[in-house]
């Protein structure tokens, strides 16, 4: 006698079954959220970077040097958050900066200042020793500020700028 196959049924997924696949959803479903979500408003405001990483610049409208200066902070690894306004007056009376530094553009690092294109070296030297001190200065923008001219030198060295607003010793050398 010949056997007769009894005709196939479209499988029935039981509630089980679906409890299984239900991880591997919501690991998709939250992976799809999140990039949505980071790109939507900005990876930074979800995932910040450490402080020892982020140069706070700002510029003046007219300033045409600060943007290859920040070019080569990003390029060493600095997250580079530039504001631009019309006067850096206000900035820097509430920082105290001397006012014969009145450059373009300044920078803020852990609370130190950057006045003059800082080289990045020396800025991450600023995370590893933190000397008692406002910031740094390069030799070019303290020699333009004495003699009311305006200089980008990349190769000047960069000095220390005390609290008083005085430079003390050279902090770098390129």
């Amino acid at each position: 006698m010949k056997r007769v196959r009894a005709p196939r049924h479209p499988t029935i997924e039981t509630p089980a079954a679906r409890w299984r696949r239900a991880p591997a959803l919501v690991i998709v479903a939250s992976l799809v959220g999140a990039i949505t979500v980071g790109v939507g408003f900005g990876w930074y405001r979800l995932f910040p970077p450490k402080a020892e990483n982020v140069v706070d610049v700002y510029q003046s409208r007219h300033c045409t040097c600060a943007p290859g200066w920040i070019r080569l902070l990003e390029q060493q690894g600095f997250v580079v958050r530039v504001s631009t306004t019309n006067t850096l007056r206000k900035i820097r009376n509430e920082l105290q900066i001397p006012a014969a530094l009145n450059g373009c553009h300044l920078g803020i690092y852990l609370n130190y200042v950057l006045e003059g294109h800082v080289a990045g070296e020396a800025v991450r030297d600023l995370a590893i020793h933190r000397p008692a001190s406002r910031g740094l200065v390069t030799q070019a923008a303290w020699n333009a500020a004495q003699s009311h001219t305006n200089v980008v030198d990349y190769e000047s060295p960069v000095l220390l700028l005390d609290r008083n607003g005085v430079t003390s010793s050279v902090w770098y050398r390129r």
